[in-house]
């Protein structure tokens, strides 16, 4: 188990301690020999996001100031990325294609065709063969062969441009029909 110390740990007793609910943050102000010192805290973080002496009380009232309209800005852009993703309705329909494109020193094309719709914001999709035609040492390209299914269906969810998450490293698209680049080493 990870042993974290707690708030009071980088704070004197004496500090002044001010909790502000709007942007779920407690600041605490002291004095010390430094100078005036303030702990700013966001969250439920156990660890100060700002922990500094500062030449005056001015400075330290700024920073202050500072910080919780950077808390502030962040909270109302994750509010309007919510709402984004919240109203986003996706244009797939049954039988639609999807392309992704991966790999690392060598592009790897898979196709998959969208079998059913599942509520709002998810689809099930299932891998469908490609047609490869070579045109290059160790390349070609590709197209779909709707319909030829070549895997087991799976449930994902839609996300903003119609794309499809298939692995941390890949998401399919909407499929244009257009034969698409492909290369190997084996």
């Amino acid at each position: 188990m990870k042993y974290t110390m707690p708030r009071n740990a980088y704070v004197p007793e004496d500090a002044e301690k001010v909790v502000y609910d709007e942007v779920k943050a407690e600041i605490y102000r002291y004095d010390t020999a430094k100078g005036p010192a303030a702990a700013m805290f966001g969250g439920k973080r156990s660890k100060p996001d700002k922990l500094y002496y500062y030449r005056s009380l001015e400075a330290r009232e700024k920073a202050i100031s500072d910080y919780l309209d950077g808390l502030k800005a962040s909270a109302e852009f994750k509010a309007s990325l919510k709402a984004k993703r919240n109203s986003f309705k996706h244009t797939l329909k049954v039988g639609d294609l999807l392309r992704c494109s991966w790999g690392y020193d060598q592009t790897n094309v898979d196709f998959y065709q969208v079998t059913d719709l599942i509520g709002k914001t998810m689809v099930e999709i299932r891998p469908v063969a490609g047609n490869y035609e070579e045109t290059g040492f160790m390349s070609g390209t590709t197209t779909a062969s709707k319909g030829h299914f070549i895997g087991d269906p799976m449930k994902k969810r839609v996300g903003e441009g119609n794309a499809v998450r298939i692995a941390s490293y890949a998401s399919a698209y909407p499929y244009d029909g257009k034969p698409t680049y492909e290369s190997h080493y084996a």
